[in-house]
């Protein structure tokens, strides 16, 4: 009886287990029939019949586009405004409300030629006058208001702007000025709403939110949502997707959790790990080079440090490939300067310090330090990826014989030290501006502002005039390879890598949108929304 009773239950389990097997590959198949009836029907929709985009933006502090600096809003009006001209994924300037430009001879003015039939979103053409005066703003020369222009520092260069002819309008700059066009891509405001009187609005609540875009706003209230609809008398190509609904949130922890329940449909992540949500089939992720380059500045005040065969040594005894593979998800690229890797003004895809630890040891070696040197490595603790690439560097050069110690500070404190001179290397990183200009890093004038490091290099202040003053494209793009073999050869900083970054999005956004780091809803119109048949 004992025998049956167990035969019985081992039965018993076999069935249950079958049954489970049963069950669960009829899941998987059912899963899989899903997943292919999704795509089935994503591959028969026809675009025309787009349903509406949902998005989320944090709430914003101002409506008005030239005060926000929030990052979600200022992504959501390019929708809305343009600029004169704007950023391709290369870096390189492609037109916008301006169709085709010149510069003078020295390189000191632009007139730009304006695009024909364009209109505001209420109506009102759009004239050289609402450039004229949109840069007269900025430069505080409407009324008396104190702007917190977010693009204070460009339009400082610019000395006045004036209408040319009913289509033509000129932006002359204090001096010769090569990254001009880079300096106008903010968004141009319709003169007509604000003019006289109506210059109180610029720091309203009441701003009027009327742009040149593809999109125009309908409806609004700041604490709970904006509705945009495509604006049928825009200029260029209309898009699928006809409505927009955007959520405002909290924050971007909040954006995250509409978007895991499935209320939007497109999300900035949190985390350099994004790939754990591109896991799933209903997400997808599209990554892009981000502003955000990561280094390691030295101190040159260090007898050490000074030394450009340590600087170089150090270079070659990282692996930066490791890091980005380990602790970054890969997702980055490795680069030997802090031009942006992509951009037009990139001189070379080849890295000079690839890893190499023996040549590193040996350089090390012949510099014959003594035994008992040892160097910090200070970082910020609030940043815990930081700290962990801190940890692998110094493995690394403790490897090819450079003994050094990381030291974690508090933000404020790490400020301090560098301020004090305290610290031998330091891991850092810049989020860049898309004007490249390393002026702030590098010139000798700037050793008591964003030159911490305390460089100074006749040559490489020469290089950094010559390339803010180039008369023209080629000169400027010659400028550029001259201050990257100064780089290489100099070292300023150990330069690691620039970060990707990325925009997660459900699977039934479908067509060809291609954000970048200027634009998250570059390729908007070609975009569009499957909808989904749901039963009841």
């Amino acid at each position: 009886m004992k025998n049956k009773k167990i035969i019985s239950i081992v039965s018993i389990l076999m069935i249950a287990f079958f049954m489970m097997a049963i069950v669960g590959c009829g899941n998987k198949e059912a899963a899989k029939e899903e997943k292919d009836s999704s795509e089935h029907a994503a591959a028969s929709f026809n675009p025309e019949d787009s349903g509406a985009l949902q998005i989320a933006v944090s709430r914003p502090g101002s409506l008005n586009p030239l005060f926000n600096g929030n990052e979600s809003l200022t992504q959501m009006y390019h929708l809305v405004y343009e600029g004169l001209v704007t950023f391709n994924e290369n870096r390189e300037i492609e037109p916008k409300l301006a169709k085709e430009w010149e510069w003078d001879e020295r390189g000191q003015s632009i007139t730009f030629t304006l695009r024909p039939n364009v209109t505001w979103h209420d109506g009102e053409s759009f004239k050289p006058e609402d450039v004229v005066f949109t840069i007269n703003a900025m430069k505080n020369k409407v009324s008396n208001l104190d702007y917190p222009f977010v693009h204070a520092d460009i339009i400082n260069q610019i000395a006045d702007a004036r209408k040319v002819s009913d289509h033509q309008v000129q932006v002359s700059f204090s001096r010769p000025f090569s990254g001009g066009l880079e300096a106008l891509v903010f968004p141009i405001l319709p003169q007509h709403l604000f003019e006289g009187a109506g210059s109180s609005l610029l720091a309203s609540d009441d701003f009027p939110i009327i742009g040149t875009g593809r999109y125009q706003i309908v409806e609004h209230d700041t604490s709970r949502a904006f509705k945009l609809s495509h604006y049928t008398n825009y200029w260029g190509e209309s898009p699928y997707i006809k409505e927009i609904v955007v959520s405002v949130v909290p924050d971007r922890e909040a954006a995250m959790s509409m978007f895991e329940s499935g209320e939007i449909d497109i999300v900035e992540p949190l985390s350099i790990d994004w790939t754990k949500h591109t896991d799933r089939d209903e997400v997808t992720g599209k990554s892009f080079l981000s502003n955000k380059y990561e280094f390691i500045g030295v101190n040159f005040t260090n007898e050490w440090m000074n030394r450009k065969e340590l600087r170089q040594a150090i270079a070659y005894a990282i692996d930066r490939e490791q890091i980005l593979q380990q602790l970054y998800f890969n997702h980055g690229i490795v680069t030997d300067t802090p031009v942006f890797p992509h951009s037009w003004l990139s001189t070379s895809d080849e890295l000079t310090y690839s890893f190499n630890q023996e040549t590193a040891r040996q350089m090390i070696q012949d510099l014959e330090m003594p035994e008992e040197t040892v160097f910090t490595l200070l970082t910020n603790e609030d940043n815990q990826l930081r700290v962990a690439t801190a940890h692998v560097i110094a493995e690394q050069l403790n490897e090819a014989g450079l003994v050094v110690e990381v030291e974690k500070a508090s933000w404020e404190d790490l400020q301090d030290r560098i301020e004090e001179r305290n610290y031998d290397l330091v891991l850092a990183g810049w989020h860049l501006s898309f004007l490249q200009d390393f002026s702030f890093a590098f010139h000798s004038t700037q050793r008591d502002a964003g030159n911490f490091v305390q460089y100074q290099n006749d040559d490489m202040d020469e290089i950094l005039e010559n390339i803010f003053g180039a008369a023209n494209q080629n000169q400027k793009r010659e400028e550029w390879g001259r201050f990257q073999r100064l780089f290489i050869e100099e070292m300023p900083y150990i330069s690691l890598f620039y970060k990707n970054h990325a925009i997660l999005h459900r699977e039934t956004l479908k067509g060809d949108l291609e954000p970048n780091a200027f634009n998250w809803f570059n390729g908007i119109e070609n975009a569009y929304v499957v909808k989904v048949e749901t039963e009841d």
